[in-house]
């Protein structure tokens, strides 16, 4: 199972990703995403995740392996919160429909009748 966990960068941003490790003075995650709450037209809240990479800017040949950045554990605050698990498969699924979609090939579009 990945370890997803939710932490605040230094700027702010409520981050969202796979931790790979925690070592000394770095966090090292991979696919991390943006956790965007606003408000919609009826007042609720509605939450995206957006990558804070998109996997297009990755070579073809690396892309499987995602995006991985460290953080400076003295510039993000972690945190232990228990994600719920509709947040925890939004974030899975964003990230292997990217990995499905790059081995589909794109139909071919007649514009003009024979």
């Amino acid at each position: 199972m990945q370890d997803i966990k939710v932490f605040i960068d230094h700027v702010g941003h409520t981050i969202v990703g796979e931790v790979l490790e925690s070592k000394g003075s770095t966090l090292k995650v991979k696919n991390p995403a943006i956790l965007i709450a606003q408000p919609n037209s009826n007042g609720q809240l509605s939450v995206q995740l957006v990558p804070l990479f998109f996997k297009e800017f990755i070579q073809l040949d690396k892309r499987e392996a995602g995006s991985v950045f460290d953080y400076p554990s003295d510039r993000i605050v972690k945190s232990e919160i228990a994600l719920e698990g509709r947040l925890i498969e939004q974030y899975v699924n964003m990230f292997q429909v990217a990995k499905k979609e790059e081995k589909k090939e794109a139909p071919t579009i007649k514009l003009f009748d024979e």
